[in-house]
């Protein structure tokens, strides 16, 4: 993460360098450079959201259905206590 902040850094403090990797990569200005890698920052960070909010589901799926099987038991085992 320290990273972006030092390439950030770099951009705003020499700002040929954008306009530098624009012609390394044919793009006419540094600005589109910028806005190119920040939209593709973007989708990465939300594809990185979408697989943590399912890995959260499935925990939570887990846990739910331990929870359900422990209180059938639970359930199961009064019933055998009391005998009914």
């Amino acid at each position: 993460m320290d990273i972006i902040w030092v390439i950030v850094s770099v951009v705003v403090l020499l700002p040929n360098t954008a306009n530098i990797l624009a012609n390394f990569v044919g793009v006419g200005r540094g600005v589109d450079v910028i806005i190119y890698v920040a939209i593709i920052a973007l989708f990465y960070l939300v594809f990185r959201l979408f697989v943590m909010i399912e890995d959260v589901e499935r925990e939570i799926t887990n846990l739910v259905r331990i929870l359900s099987v422990n209180k059938l038991n639970e359930k199961q085992e009064d019933k055998q206590e009391h005998g009914t």
